[in-house]
Order: structure tokens, then sequence, then C-alpha cells
């Protein structure tokens, strides 16, 4: 704890990530791919700021005069949030090669993305003492709480075809 007060932080994350590839034995060259990638972020945040007054000290007199002050009385705030991101991929693949001359590549993709986060806040001014530091010890009157939400997400599609004769012409669709 410092003089003036403190800001303390405590953050976890959580990640993971799922891969799985299964090769479909009754179709030459087909083969289906399976992503998920899992993100989650808490965060807490305590920030408690007590008064602080600035002397100057006269060597003439050896006496302390106030110079300045930071704030009057404490205050406390506190902030918490989470966020979460989850990555779908679920794919198609075939790669296959006929008569040694016509080579086919072919890719279906589906995708989604999900994102969520939550925000909290609450704080307190004008403690009558700087030694509870909790937000009932703070003044009714000076109370702050928000808080706030957002969901965003996206899914799309993509395919691709590729064809080879002889390595020598190409074609590409996408």
């Amino acid at each position: 704890e410092e003089i003036a007060g403190y800001d303390n932080v405590n953050s976890q994350n959580l990640k993971g990530t799922f891969v799985a590839n299964y090769q479909i034995r009754a179709i030459d060259g087909l083969s289906v791919k399976a992503f998920i990638n899992y993100n989650k972020t808490y965060s807490n945040e305590k920030y408690f700021s007590k008064p602080y007054s600035f002397y100057t000290y006269n060597y003439s007199n050896q006496q302390y005069t106030l110079a300045g002050a930071l704030g009057t009385q404490a205050q406390l705030s506190y902030n918490l949030n989470t966020a979460e991101n989850i990555d779908r991929q679920f794919s198609l693949n075939y790669d296959h090669t006929f008569s040694h001359d016509h080579h086919v590549t072919a890719l279906a993709l589906y995708e989604a993305i999900d994102y969520n986060t939550t925000f909290l806040t609450a704080g307190r001014t004008n403690f009558l003492t700087d030694e509870i530091q909790e937000l009932f010890a703070g003044s009714v009157q000076t109370a702050t709480a928000n808080s706030s939400a957002s969901q965003t997400g996206r899914s799309s599609y993509v395919g691709r075809i590729n064809y080879a004769y002889k390595n020598k012409y190409l074609l590409e669709t996408i």
C-alpha cells in the first residue's frame, strides 16, 4: 500500500484450442477438420486513493508549512471486466489425382466467431477514514455504479476449387 493509496489489478486468462482431422476412408482424398479456439479473460481492479498533503520546510524557523494537497477525503472504485471469444472453423477438404494427369483440390469452410464482454464499475468518495477500504465506508451521496455488456459475432462460408492438368495448366475458383 502506498502513502497516497493503491491501484490493484488482478487478471486471469483461460485459453484453449481443439483441432481434429479425420480422413474419410470411403472417399479417397476427402477429409474433415474441426478447429475451435476459446479465450476468456477476467479482470478486477480496486483503486483506493487517500488524501495526501505536501509541505515545505523552513530551515530558519524549523517549521513545516502546508504547500498543497491531493484530495481531501479518501475515495474507492471497483472495476470488473470479462471478455469471451469463441472461434469455430469446420471444413471439408478434397485432394485427389486422377490418371496421373488430373489433380483436383477443393475446400468448403464454415467459420463462426462470437465475442461477449461485460463491465461493471462502482465507487464512492468522502470516506470518513482511510482505514476502512470498502464501498460501505464511503458517502452514500457520492455512490456511483455503472455497467455495460456487448455481444458481437459473425459467420462466413468460403469455398475453393483447384484443377491442374499435367501440372502445366491450372484453374482456380474461389
